[in-house]
């Protein structure tokens, strides 16, 4: 049984705001125009004026490789230190003050607790949740993801492909998981850090 997550106008508008974009409700406007205001509408954005009024500094978790606020990815080889590195961005952060939610799918138990006895995260402020089966291709899965982030800095997932049993070669579900896991992430709040052994071919 296929399932998707249907994502409300709310939510798209919380999106766009979080992206710093201007929402602009169109019924009236539409009207104006002889169009049907439940039809589709293509609102540009006014750069020139956004530009006018500044942009602000770029703010990162951790920098270089984690401005907060976008969908970061990290991907490489099996064995190229990519889950102990973002183990270690995660604990730098919750030892900042920042909530951050680990998601580790791969590795044995032992290991992971081996990994946080050395970079010793603050366990006020690092969930760290170890084997949990979730599947983000499931809606009910996604809903819960999202209350269980709420309020985190950071939500990172190690690895992909154990917590989505999505097919990465399809174009159409590579951007569902996009616009139903990924971008709900960041509208809450949370920079979402995803790893991934390889890269797409192309």
């Amino acid at each position: 049984v296929s399932m998707r997550r249907v994502v409300t106008t709310q939510q798209l508008r919380e999106m766009a705001l979080a992206q710093g974009m201007e929402v602009v409700d169109e019924p009236e406007r539409a009207g104006e125009r002889g169009e049907d205001a439940d039809g589709y509408i293509l609102q540009p954005l006014d750069w020139v004026k956004a530009l006018d009024e500044g942009l602000p500094e770029i703010e990162y978790l951790h920098e270089p490789y984690f401005p907060r606020g976008v969908r970061i990815w990290i991907w490489g080889a099996t064995g190229a230190a990519k889950s102990i590195y973002a183990m270690w961005v995660g604990s730098g952060l919750s030892v900042a003050g920042l909530d951050v939610a680990y998601f580790s799918e791969e590795n044995p138990r032992d290991e992971d607790l081996r990994r946080l006895s050395l970079l010793r995260p603050d366990p006020k402020h690092f969930r760290f949740y170890w084997r949990t089966g979730m599947d983000l291709a499931d809606p009910a899965w996604v809903e819960v993801l999202m209350r269980e982030t709420s309020g985190c800095a950071a939500a990172f997932f190690d690895s992909w492909t154990d917590l989505w049993s999505g097919d990465e070669n399809v174009n159409r579900e590579v951007q569902q998981f996009d616009a139903t896991v990924l971008k709900p992430l960041q509208a809450q709040g949370v920079t979402p850090v995803v790893l991934h052994h390889t890269g797409h071919p192309q």
